[in-house]
């Protein structure tokens, strides 16, 4: 019996603390959820942005073997002579972008390029200005040298003026085919 006493003894005070306990843990958790508040902020969203640009012409600026966009071939090069065209660069994305020109496609090079000055104006600017050779060596967006246009709205336009100068030593009966001027444009913050 003795045993049986000494059980009811330690469980009726045993009973005590845990029950304070219990009673603390009810008690907090009532009033802590009397002074608390949360707010939310629903249905948000992302999107990216769009980089798109596109030129006026269907037809090459430079050709003197093919019709140009001016509706015929350009003359042949003579010692200090010059040819102008013009292309029109129109940004249609909506997220600010710098745009760069560079050459692609058969970069020029050799005689023909030494002695040919490239011109590239936007405006009264100066894109480029130096032997079609040195602008050939810039053939990527990262390395041209050209000067760079922000386009910051859609629709926003720029006009180039190329102008091509055969220097007083250009090679008689050269050629130089296939020339690509590439227009690049990355989203910049």
């Amino acid at each position: 019996m003795a045993g049986k006493n000494r059980v009811r003894t330690i469980a009726k005070w045993a009973i005590l603390p845990v029950g304070v306990v219990l009673s603390g843990i009810m008690v907090l958790g009532f009033s802590n959820s009397a002074f608390t508040a949360t707010t939310t902020n629903a249905n948000n969203s992302w999107s990216t942005g769009t980089v798109n640009i596109n030129n006026n012409l269907a037809a090459p600026m430079f050709s003197y073997s093919a019709n140009t966009y001016k509706g015929a071939k350009d003359a042949l090069l003579i010692p200090n002579q010059a040819i102008t065209s013009q292309i029109t660069i129109t940004y249609t994305g909506n997220v600010k972008s710098d745009i760069r020109i560079y050459p692609s496609g058969n970069l020029p090079t050799g005689a023909l390029a030494d002695n040919m000055t490239l011109d590239i104006k936007d405006g009264a600017n100066s894109v480029f200005n130096g032997s079609l050779t040195s602008f050939g060596t810039k053939a990527n967006w990262a390395t041209t040298t050209a000067v760079p246009w922000i386009a910051t709205t859609n629709g926003e336009t720029k006009t180039y003026t190329f102008t091509v100068t055969a220097g007083a030593n250009v090679p008689s009966g050269a050629t130089l085919d296939a020339t690509t001027f590439t227009w690049e444009a990355h989203a910049t913050p």
